[in-house]
């Protein structure tokens, strides 16, 4: 598989794709932040990790190949200014078929799920 992890970071979720694909497939990590991308270069390479390459670069302007197999991301819609396009625009460099996979927190009942309850003693 090749796979686009969106908001990379230091690369935390592109390194576990990169176990994930093994060594016939690739991922590719797209951040704004350079300092960030540098880590995530040195950490795949403490790694071992010849299957991945980063790019610096806005989700919502990066120019990327066409051809993913799966789009993730975590923690990174809740900080674009419009996330629904960030997905469409992402949603274009994705195979027919292809996974979309993102993670993000629910600030809603403070953070949690079942709600917390409040106990008056």
């Amino acid at each position: 598989m090749k796979v686009l992890d969106a908001g990379c970071g230091a690369g935390d979720v592109t390194l576990l794709a990169c176990q994930m694909v093994g060594p016939n497939g690739s991922v590719i990590g797209v951040d704004t932040d350079p300092g960030l991308l540098e880590t995530a270069r040195i950490r795949s390479s403490d790694q071992r990790f010849a299957n991945v390459s980063f790019v610096n670069g806005d989700l919502d302007t990066v120019v990327l190949e066409d051809d993913f197999d799966a789009v993730v991301g975590r923690l990174i819609l809740m900080y674009m200014p419009d996330p629904q396009r960030t997905i469409m625009k992402l949603l274009r460099h994705l195979l027919a078929g292809g996974i979309v996979a993102f993670q993000e927190a629910d600030w809603t009942n403070n953070g949690c799920w079942p709600p917390l309850l409040s106990i008056k003693l």
